[in-house]
């Protein structure tokens, strides 16, 4: 229906209330025969608005340049954030979760719960973007994972400029906030935190243009202009729902921020939205439309979640849940198998007071000191804006009565309606901040210890989006400072009077396409260069130069403060991220899954180890003749429906779904289903079989028929019925890529972080194959026909242990080095007994100076030291030589 045929509507009609005209000007919504915003709102095009008009607004921000100002200021934030995390993109496997991810986007399977379907169509899509070969997959993810942080950047400037009309607070908060350690670095690799800030800073600028929308709904002076902001907050509105629906198929967190920017969009609008959704919630036709559109855009923005039924039909490898059906799908929806309101499946780890102290003590690390003075400061002032002065729309008379709005300058008081929406602004800040500190951290069950160094790291990342809101408090305290503070401590304050020019725009229809900014009183946070935003520009009553002078002042100060705050940030996260070694993950990953023998089984624990080997061969293509089972996943029921076809080598017990020690099968029975003493080869099995990180807890019914040996990162399975050699199986172990020495470069990465897990590793594998070495060099000693090859061959093993014993200090909690020594020293006597070689001979001699360099150290005897001095008297003379 046309609005020309809205306006050729009978005015007598008894549902319709009189619509006002231009003579006519606007009254209270509370008198029957005025004007009334309900009844106008309700409809979808509203019958006064006047096309001509409406294309005059609608077409106006095309010439304005405070707009393209804004527009142009946003790109050049994202364009830079970009290109300031270019250098520290990860182009392989990296922490997190990224390397799940990456196999679930590549192949367009289901990634652990609830299944993020926007990261994983958004990440595949934009994988086959036409990008030179020369870039890797993994590359690509993380430059999308930068974009995304580098939006909410962009977004918080628009914030932060909109509420106060500042663009240097704008600048400072977006940078402060994708500058800060966290935010850095889950830009740096594929993750869904990113995005999930970009959803974070999105609607809070979409809250932001939102209620100074309503604001301009209680300030219009003109049906046009009463149409055209209604309008405009409709369709704010259902942006804002569609978003609310869209970001939680992403990250289910983001339900804190919206919860409490829900309530406060209903009652701020109370005349239309409240008691449509009374009588949407209570099944009633009438006037339920506004409630069932924004809940039809809400609904609009979940249907992502279709994906995962698609997925399901042909899951991949490595694809979590069964949403073929109604009840996986619910459960994988609510995280059930985490659990729905818990990080993980674990129990309590660390106390709700240790969380809080974890968070706070963050903070400074993240804003600097500085940062977090602006930021508490930004929030007192918004709480004391929002909570002070009077509130009503209507002014009471010397005599008592209650002056109607209609002859006033709008029908609400322009100060008090910018308190008003300011207040509702407030609230959702503060509701959110209270909603996360108070609620979300209460459920976060992680550990904080030292036994589980990457649950803090995980619990990180929860961190950032509160983090975002503080920033934009630190965007309102520098622009206080800008705008109030330097002019007061300059004894120059601008006025609050109105110039006639600027009055005589305000007038212009032209002008309510922009509104005024959110804030009260007006002088605190509203300058001249405010009046892009719309706010009414502050005239001071003395020279017009003296103004200038202190509005150049301010900007100066502003300036040197986003220097001194984000400079340092900045500067010290890329020199960290410089010098950081991004390739030891992808390095470990290559390392697991190439060790492997060939058609091997490896099972697999812990994230790490798992999203690792995943990541190589489905990813990169390494070794698809290895067969990978992830242990932890053969808990749940749907592994064997799904993903049993990507494991056809791998027997299971027969009638039992899923392992549980008490209501499926054990350790023990999956074992004994792949016994195979056919093959002496294999160590007792059909094919080789291998454990990476360790057994799980609380299963150990199958220690006393099997043990583990040291394969590289691995663990070699062996039936101890076969009772091989020690030295059975060594051949096969290849040299690791990250060599002893890179150890200790250990303390240079952080005690959390994934890449000292990796290395930690790394030193694991090289202990334990160093007291498998050892014990293979002590029975070999032990044996009664001992030959002169057997006595070459433990010396060797025994020089590699003491190599890895005088780089790691470590090793000496489980191996004797007393008995390394004297064992190592026997075979080295033997050996001179045995006419050696000149080569040997120089071997013999640097073996005695080591064990006399470290005899004071060890309890050895006398006996032992003499014959070491005779060694080296009788063949040193060949080092001097050398």
């Amino acid at each position: 229906m046309s609005s020309a045929s809205l306006r050729r509507r009978p005015s007598s009609s008894k549902k319709e209330r009189s619509l006002p005209t231009k003579d006519k000007p606007v009254q209270s919504s509370r008198s029957k025969s005025s004007f009334s915003i309900s009844a106008l709102s309700l409809q979808w095009w509203p019958a006064c608005y006047n096309d001509e008009k409406a294309r005059a607004l609608d077409e106006h921000w095309l010439t304005d340049r405070t707009v393209w100002l804004r527009v142009g200021v946003f790109g050049l934030l994202v364009l830079g954030s970009v290109l300031m995390y270019l250098p520290s993109l990860y182009e392989g496997m990296s922490p997190g979760d990224s390397g799940e991810l990456m196999t679930a986007a590549l192949q367009l399977g289901s990634a652990h719960p609830p299944g993020y379907p926007t990261f994983t169509v958004a990440a595949h899509l934009f994988a086959h973007l036409p990008f030179p070969d020369e870039y890797s997959f993994a590359w690509r993810l993380s430059l999308l994972s930068a974009i995304w942080n580098a939006l909410s950047c962009g977004f918080l400037y628009l914030a932060v400029q909109r509420w106060t009309g500042s663009n240097v607070a704008g600048v400072f908060s977006g940078l402060l906030f994708v500058t800060s350690p966290m935010a850095w670095r889950e830009a740096n690799y594929p993750e869904v935190f990113s995005l999930n800030n970009a959803f974070t800073t999105g609607l809070l600028a979409l809250a932001v243009y939102y209620f100074q929308s309503v604001q301009s709904v209680r300030m219009a002076r003109s049906p046009d202009s009463l149409a055209y902001h209604l309008r405009r907050t409709h369709y704010l509105a259902m942006l804002g729902a569609f978003m609310c629906g869209f970001g939680l198929t992403n990250q289910h967190t983001l339900v804190v921020f919206e919860a409490p920017l829900v309530l406060c969009v209903v009652f701020s609008f109370a005349d239309e939205l409240l008691p449509s959704f009374l009588w949407f919630l209570g099944g009633r036709s009438r006037s339920m439309w506004p409630a069932l559109r924004l809940v039809l855009f809400f609904v609009a923005g979940l249907l992502p979640y279709l994906y995962l039924v698609w997925a399901s039909q042909h899951p991949p490898v490595y694809s979590w849940g069964d949403q073929s059906y109604w009840n996986g799908f619910w459960t994988h929806f609510l995280r059930k198998e985490y659990g729905t309101f818990r990080l993980w499946s674990g129990g309590v780890g660390s106390t709700y007071p240790q969380r809080l102290q974890f968070y706070f003590h963050l903070l400074p690390e993240n804003f600097g000191r500085v940062g977090c003075l602006l930021s508490l400061l930004g929030a007192l002032v918004c709480a004391w804006v929002s909570w002070s002065g009077p509130t009503s729309s209507h002014k009471t008379t010397p005599k008592g009565r209650r002056a109607s709005a209609a002859g006033s300058r709008s029908p609400m008081h322009s100060s008090s309606a910018r308190r008003v929406a300011t207040r509702w602004l407030c609230a959702t800040l503060f509701g959110f901040l209270l909603l996360y500190v108070g609620g979300f951290m209460q459920l976060t069950n992680l550990p904080l210890s030292d036994k589980m160094p990457l649950a803090s790291s995980v619990l990180q990342r929860f961190f950032i989006q509160p983090n975002a809101v503080l920033a934009l408090f630190a965007g309102m305290g520098l622009a206080l400072v800008h705008q109030v503070v330097v002019p007061r401590l300059l004894q120059t304050q601008p006025s609050k009077q109105r110039s006639p020019q600027s009055k005589r725009k305000s007038d212009d229809p032209a002008s309510l396409s922009t509104a005024p900014a959110l804030s009260a009183p007006e002088s605190a946070f509203s300058t001249g260069a405010s009046a892009s935003s719309g706010s009414a520009s502050l005239s001071s009553s003395s020279s017009s130069s003296g103004v200038t002078t202190n509005h150049w002042l301010g900007i100066a100060f502003a300036v040197l403060v986003v220097l001194v705050v984000w400079a340092p940030l900045a500067h010290q996260q890329y020199h960290f991220w410089a010098h950081y070694d991004r390739e030891l993950l992808t390095t470990y990953a290559h390392d697991l899954l190439e060790s492997m023998p060939p058609n091997a089984i490896l099972l697999l624990r812990g994230d790490l180890s798992c999203n690792g080997a995943f990541y190589a061969q489905v990813v990169e293509g390494l070794r698809p003749d290895v067969t990978l089972v992830p242990i932890e996943l053969l808990t749940y029921r749907w592994w064997l429906r799904t993903q049993r076809q990507h494991a056809p080598n791998v027997r299971f017990p027969p009638g039992r779904e899923l392992y549980h020690p008490r209501i499926g099968y054990s350790m023990l029975d999956f074992l004994r289903a792949n016994r195979d003493h056919s093959h002496p080869e294999y160590l007792g099995f059909h094919r080789p079989m291998l454990l990476a990180k360790d057994w799980k807890d609380r299963d150990d019914a199958h220690l006393a028929h099997y043990e583990l040996r040291p394969h590289s990162l691995a663990w070699l399975v062996v039936d101890k019925e076969l009772s091989p050699s020690l030295m059975d199986g060594m051949a096969l172990v290849r040299p690791l890529r990250v060599p002893l020495s890179a150890l200790t470069t250990m303390e240079a990465f952080p005690f959390d972080s994934w890449e000292k897990q990796a290395l930690m590793r790394y030193g694991e594998s090289y202990y334990w194959r160093t007291f498998q070495k050892y014990h293979a060099a002590q029975s070999l000693a032990k044996k009664e026909d001992l030959q002169h090859a057997d006595v070459v061959r433990v010396m060797e093993l025994l020089e590699e242990v003491i190599a890895v014993m005088e780089q790691l200090t470590n090793t000496g909690k489980f191996i004797n080095q007393s008995n390394v020594y004297e064992i190592y020293l026997s075979s080295l006597l033997a050996t001179a007994n045995a006419q050696p070689t000149l080569e040997k001979q120089s071997r013999l001699a640097r073996g005695a100076r080591r064990f006399l360099a470290v005899e004071k150290d060890l309890e050895t005897s006398d006996e032992w030291r003499s014959q070491a001095k005779q060694l080296l008297e009788q063949f040193g003379s060949l080092l001097e030589e050398e």
